[in-house]
């Protein structure tokens, strides 16, 4: 994470587990907003958000992990990487914030604990490609009902900005990607639920 300049984000022991020496970084020095960060694992949505763009960029032969690691990571590890977040079947809340929500291209990783969720996702848009990453944090009022309405609200709003610049001659989509199992891949007795990143349900 730190050779790709992403200084937020580090593990360092188990989540909820004994509490090492804190890491020092850039967020987790300011006073506002204190969401009470793991002492072991920590990120911020944006870091999130740019190890996904990251990722993508990568299955195009481009971007950050390609530059750092053209020798180590190829264009189809980091697709691997994306078909494997076909199988994360929580539909909530990112997804469930776009039109036909069941008809869309997505891959998403979200994250919950009892006063903190977030959501991170790629997302095939009207005019192509974009990632949203939402984290949202309120002890008195995360629970599941009101903070999965208001990140499919921002998720909604995200997709209808987008929605707005096609239909002002913004780009068109283009196809989204396939996405195939990987070599090796044993596909398990239960299938996955399908989705429009992974139809064959693999």
């Amino acid at each position: 994470m730190r050779s790709l300049g992403l200084e937020n984000t580090f593990i360092q022991g188990e989540f909820g587990g004994v509490a090492q020496a804190p890491i020092r970084t850039p967020s987790n020095q300011r006073e506002r907003p204190n969401t009470r960060p793991d002492a072991n694992m920590q990120t911020t949505p944006d870091d999130m958000a740019t190890l996904l763009a990251a990722i993508y960029a990568c299955t195009q032969d481009a971007g950050p992990l390609r530059q750092r690691y053209p020798e180590t990571l190829t264009p189809e590890e980091c697709a691997t990487i994306l078909f494997y977040m076909t199988h994360n079947e929580l539909r909530s809340p990112i997804w469930r914030g776009l039109p036909q929500w069941d008809e869309r291209w997505i891959v998403h990783r979200h994250g919950m604990s009892p006063a903190q969720q977030g959501d991170v996702a790629l997302v095939w848009g009207p005019t192509g490609p974009y990632v949203i990453s939402v984290f949202v944090f309120n002890p008195g009022l995360v629970g599941w009902e009101v903070a999965n309405q208001s990140v499919a609200d921002l998720s909604r709003i995200v997709w209808e900005f987008f929605e707005f610049q096609r239909s002002q001659g913004g780009p068109e989509a283009g196809a989204p990607p396939v996405l195939t199992p990987p070599p090796g891949y044993v596909k398990v007795a239960q299938e996955y639920a399908a989705s429009a990143a992974n139809p064959s349900a693999q």
